[in-house]
This record gives structure tokens, C-alpha cells and sequence, in this order.
């Protein structure tokens, strides 16, 4: 586990509700999970790693019931939180670096804001893992905040908690998403409190 998730880790157990109370709306983030939804078979099998509170899969799940969703995180305290407001979902305490240890076969995949955590080796290493642990032609959604990767470093919260963030462009995320075989689907840009978030929907066409 690389030093940055060792200490985002360290944090959301920290803050764990603070962090529930502040982000479990997602519905800015709807258009891009109407279309992960949209392309979805009935009763399909998701994984989300580092799933924080449940915010993202209890937005999923209200709208599609049928979904049998599996969810991780890293932050026992986060986790804790998951699980009540997730009664329906499979949780488990998982590394989110080491997606082969966590199981295949499904159809969709779900990584948000995990990449602020991975250094540019570790997430092309974890897209490269995420082609293993899909079906074929399933769907990779992927959520992080945008900018140059030159400008990653120490960021300082407003509680005083410095965390190392790492910031990834489009055009970075697109031609590695590509190398591996993914077609984006949607790409989507949504405004946050220092800058974008970027949304990407890719399927994996090998």
C-alpha cells in the first residue's frame, strides 16, 4: 500500500462521519451514473473499491434494486458506516491496490476518487488490474479530481491534516484506458470547491 492511501486511509478513520454528513449526496454526479445504469444488465454484479460511507452504491442501489453489489474499503470506521447504510451489499475490509486478491467476473466496476490516492505507477497498474476482475465488455466508471499531474503534492484540509494528492488529466486517462483495451463512453467534467472532478465511463472491449 502506497504511502498516500496509508494516510487517506488514517484520515477517513479519523473524520469517518464528518466525511458521511458532507458527501453522501452524489446527485451532482447523476449523469454519469444514469448512463453506468443505463448500460447495466438486470441484476448485475458491481464492485466498488475504497466505497467510503456508501454514498455512491446507496444512490445506485435506490435506483436499481436489482444490482448485486459488492463494496470495499480500507477504513474500518468507513466501512462500519457502509454497512448501515448498506444492508443489502456485500462489504469486506480490502486493499484497494490489490483488486486480483478481491475477485473477477464483474460487470462493472466502480473507482471513485481512489486515483487521488495512486501515484501514476500505481494507477496504471491498477487499470491493468481492472481488465482481469471484469467481464468481458463490462464497465469501468472512474471518478477523480482533475488536473496535472506535476502539480500533485501535500494538501492541507480545512481541519489542518495534510494528505499527498495526486492529480491526473483526461487526455492521461483516456490514452491509458485505451492501451488497455477500454472505449470511453462518457467523459464529463463537474465543478468542485478548488477545481473539476473528472467523470470517465469506459467498457472493456477485450
Amino acid at each position: 500500500m502506497g504511502e498516500s492511501l496509508t494516510s487517506a486511509v488514517e484520515l477517513f478513520d479519523k473524520h469517518a462521519d464528518l466525511y458521511a454528513e458532507k458527501y453522501m449526496d452524489v446527485s451532482r454526479y447523476q449523469e454519469g451514473f444514469d448512463k453506468l445504469l443505463k448500460l447495466l444488465p438486470k441484476k448485475a454484479q458491481l464492485l466498488e473499491v475504497a466505497c467510503g460511507p456508501g454514498n455512491n452504491a446507496r444512490h445506485l442501489l435506490d435506483r436499481r434494486p436489482d444490482l448485486d453489489f459488492h463494496a470495499t474499503d480500507l477504513s474500518e470506521k468507513m466501512l462500519a458506516i457502509a454497512a448501515r447504510n448498506l444492508p443489502e451489499a456485500e462489504l469486506k475490509l480490502a486493499d484497494a491496490h490489490k483488486l486480483n486478491a478481491i475477485g473477477t467476473g464483474y460487470d462493472a466496476l466502480i473507482a471513485a476518487f481512489i486515483f487521488p490516492y495512486f501515484d501514476k505507477e500505481e494507477c496504471l497498474s491498477w487499470i491493468q488490474e481492472s481488465t482481469k476482475a471484469l467481464k468481458q465488455n463490462g464497465l469501468l466508471y472512474i471518478s477523480t479530481m482533475e488536473g496535472n499531474y506535476a502539480d500533485s503534492g501535500l494538501v492541507r484540509s480545512s481541519k489542518g491534516d495534510e494528505l499527498l494528492t495526486y492529480y491526473y488529466d483526461e487526455s492521461f486517462l483516456t490514452t491509458v484506458l485505451k492501451e488497455h483495451g477500454f472505449e470511453v463512453l462518457f467523459k464529463e467534467r463537474v465543478k468542485n470547491e478548488n477545481g473539476f472532478d473528472l467523470i470517465l465511463l469506459a467498457q472493456a472491449m477485450q
